[in-house]
């Protein structure tokens, strides 16, 4: 077979050229309609979000107002609220009862006694859930209400438990302290032996004096004796 016979025959095929990927138009060039498609979508998200989240809100409202039609806006008043503050601490909700009183001590107004009462409650329950801190602040707020109150015999021991509890034994000691001079009765002054100088209507011991010199190392060192003593009080009267 001759050369051109040959080439005739050959069957010759195109080669196959790779499709490129469609190519996404830029930022820039994004159509109006597309770009408006695509907030739409995102302002549509946003609302749907904020409609959750302020069902709840609405619905709170909605059944408030409906209780307020029924039963009248003054059915819970101050009594029902202690009641119910009663019933919580009966039940063991500590937390719960705290809260239910706090909010009766605003409705009501209560007399100084039920007050000093209350805050004495608070006080103990705010010790079992072991908030000392709290505890204290509303037993001291015990004595502020009512002065007089009964309670003052056992709110002592409690303030010094709270200081202890929270670590601060210098103040509980202080506490302490502070209660038994305020339960001592006041005995008349007993005088620690002769008067030796009197300044206006107050008269001072030899006891006074001593104690007043041992205040003093460097007077301590050099007055020994009495005699001596009392010239150095002459030098201040």
């Amino acid at each position: 077979m001759s050369d051109p016979e040959r080439i005739t025959d050959l069957k010759l095929e195109k080669p196959v050229q790779p499709q490129k990927p469609p190519t996404r138009p830029a930022f820039g060039t994004m159509s109006f309609g597309s770009y408006a498609q695509g907030m739409g979508c995102g302002l549509l998200i946003l609302i749907a979000v904020g409609v959750g989240l302020l069902l709840p809100s609405l619905a709170r409202i909605r059944h408030r107002a409906r209780l307020a039609e029924q039963g009248g806006a003054t059915s819970w008043d101050a009594e029902r609220q202690r009641q119910f503050a009663n019933k919580l601490e009966a039940q063991g909700l500590k937390r719960e009862a705290i809260q239910a009183y706090e909010q009766y001590l605003e409705l009501a107004d209560p007399s100084a006694s039920e007050r000093a009462n209350l805050y004495y409650k608070l006080g103990k329950l705010h010790s079992e859930l072991s908030e000392y801190e709290k505890a204290l602040a509303c037993y001291l707020k015990v004595e502020i209400a009512d002065p007089k109150s009964k309670l003052a015999d056992e709110i002592g021991p409690r303030i010094v438990e709270c200081w202890e509890r929270l670590g601060k034994d210098i103040d509980a000691q202080y506490a302490l302290e502070q209660r038994a001079a305020l339960d001592k009765p006041k005995a008349p002054k007993e005088k620690r032996g002769a008067v030796v100088a009197k300044i206006g209507d107050r008269e001072i011991s030899m006891g006074e004096l001593d104690d007043a010199i041992q205040r003093m190392p460097w007077a301590a060192s050099q007055l020994k004796s009495p005699q001596q003593k009392l010239q150095f009080l002459q030098q201040y009267i």
